[in-house]
């Protein structure tokens, strides 16, 4: 590749609620933004991005609207020689090739979990066909890679394992912040196990209710935190709680902020992430980054991003 390139990257996750993808855009152009003084960027999205406010120093960052049917026409436009898109998808190509991250392959290993058929079918058709179409696939583990070698045919020196980060936002909370939040989340008890993720089948919330129903005085001593979005298993989780006898010892949280996510895995006697698949998992590096111990199943990535440090 030359030096000096245009490089044009989807940055539309990071303009909606973010997620966990809308966060790594973000931590990608911030990171990027720190280390490259070489190259152009220009970050595409269907509505314009405040690029001083995020401290990107034009001209050589600018924002560009382009909705997702004019993304391709816009990029030749601007005469981008890569483009990276960030989530799946691959809308654009640059002159000399593109990049595309893939996430996760929960759908193909886990095809009976996600989602309507027709419509996991199409989606599986499509991020197959962008990895064979991308010069390079991005993924966030081994396991990742392995996947999209196994299930899509991607030669392994296509594939490009870059393992996420914790963000400087998650460090441990002070002692009052975390006292204040188990006296309104745990009030006399000895403290909160938490758990963290959007509800859908894949992080398998209800095995981790049925071991805590199981702990003998578990549900005496503890209060069990679920912070998260809804997702397609939320009406089975929420049934299942009063079944299990469960009804004043869970507390359904929802979607929040990270001032509010850092307290709470701050304040946790112990982190939970029973997930049947991930691409990564972040969110057990940010429960140790905050200080809580950590408990993650033995599946896809997670043992290679929780190693020794937890169970």
């Amino acid at each position: 590749l030359k030096a000096d390139m245009r490089i044009g990257i989807d940055v539309s996750p990071m303009l909606r609620r973010r997620g966990g993808v809308g966060w790594y855009v973000a931590r990608l152009v911030g990171g990027l933004a720190a280390q490259d003084r070489d190259n152009e960027y220009r970050l595409y999205a269907d509505r314009p991005l405040d690029t001083s406010a995020l401290g990107l120093p034009a001209p050589r960052w600018a924002s560009v609207v382009a909705g997702r049917w004019r993304l391709g026409g816009a990029v030749r436009r601007d005469r981008v020689d890569v483009f990276h898109g960030t989530n799946f998808r691959l809308r654009a190509r640059g002159m000399l090739g593109s990049v595309v991250t893939i996430h996760d392959l929960s759908a193909e290993r886990l095809p009976g979990l996600s989602g309507r058929r027709f419509g996991q079918r199409l989606a599986s058709a499509r991020t197959r066909w962008t990895a064979r179409r991308a010069e390079r696939v991005i993924v966030h583990s081994r396991s990742g890679a392995a996947d999209v070698a196994g299930c899509f045919g991607v030669a392994p020196e296509r594939i490009a394992v870059v393992p996420l980060g914790v963000g400087p936002a998650f460090f441990p909370e002070p002692p009052p912040v975390q006292e204040a939040v188990r006296a309104r989340l745990a009030p006399g008890r000895e403290g909160l196990i938490l758990f963290c993720g959007s509800l859908e089948p894949r992080k398998d919330v209800p095995t981790l209710l049925r071991a805590f129903a199981s702990v003998p005085g578990g549900r005496d001593r503890y209060r069990l935190v679920l912070a998260g979005g809804d997702g397609r298993a939320s009406e089975e989780i929420a049934s299942l709680v009063p079944r299990l006898g469960l009804a004043d010892a869970v507390a359904f949280e929802g979607y929040m902020d990270v001032a509010r996510l850092r307290a709470l895995y701050s304040a946790a006697a112990l982190f939970v992430l029973p997930s049947l698949y991930e691409g990564f998992g972040l969110p057990v590096l940010e429960a140790m980054a905050c200080g809580a111990p950590v408990i993650a199943a033995d599946t896809s990535s997670l043992p290679e991003v929780v190693g020794d440090a937890g169970l």
